[in-house]
């Protein structure tokens, strides 16, 4: 950490018991146009207008390659155009920037659910829960998934969990039914 920290002086190293931060200075006007073009990216993706979206997100990024929700929001745009491959790769660099974010390991899931590659979505699910042990989404996810593997019981438990923690989950979702939900990201995560 201390190499990176001289080779880049625009990166500052913090410990704090065990834990490792890494705080990116960079010029305000900088960190300004970052968020403007996020926030713009977020407008289009809100109107579907996905390859507006991704411009204005990859703009973010070249602008702020530490920001990790700005990755996973890219890996969102990339997912919803159902260019799987391009969202796995954000979604990747996401977890690169930030090892525990959940949002990103939860999306992870829900590209290895598609693929139906259920263990290694349930991984990924799994790995997200034990970060936010009470996200509904994420135990909705793990739900979904229990129930393509055809383990009933074990859904059934899942979902009564996951509308423990909030009663109106599945209306929240737009989910109609069992399916797989992708999450959103919060800049500051």
């Amino acid at each position: 950490a201390d190499s990176a920290a001289s080779e880049n002086p625009s990166l500052i190293d913090r410990r704090e018991g065990d834990l490792l931060q890494a705080l990116i200075l960079m010029p305000a006007k900088d960190l300004e146009a970052a968020s403007l073009y996020e926030r713009r990216g977020d407008s289009f993706f809100a109107r579907k207008m996905y390859e507006d979206a991704i411009i204005e997100y990859q703009k973010s990024i070249a602008v702020d390659r530490y920001n990790a929700s700005t990755a996973n929001r890219l890996g969102l745009v990339y997912h919803q155009a159902q260019k799987i491959n391009e969202a796995e790769r954000y979604y990747r660099e996401a977890l690169k920037q930030n090892p525990l974010y959940f949002e990103a390991l939860n999306n992870i899931g829900t590209l290895e659910y598609a693929r139906k590659q259920y263990s290694r979505a349930m991984d990924q699910y799994n790995k997200a829960l034990k970060l936010r042990p009470k996200s509904a989404t994420v135990l909705l996810n793990i739900g979904a998934c229990l129930f393509a593997m055809e383990r009933y019981d074990e859904g059934f438990q899942v979902y009564d969990r996951a509308l423990a923690i909030d009663p109106k989950a599945f209306d929240r979702s737009g989910v109609s039914g069992f399916g797989t939900l992708i999450q959103t990201s919060q800049r500051n995560e």
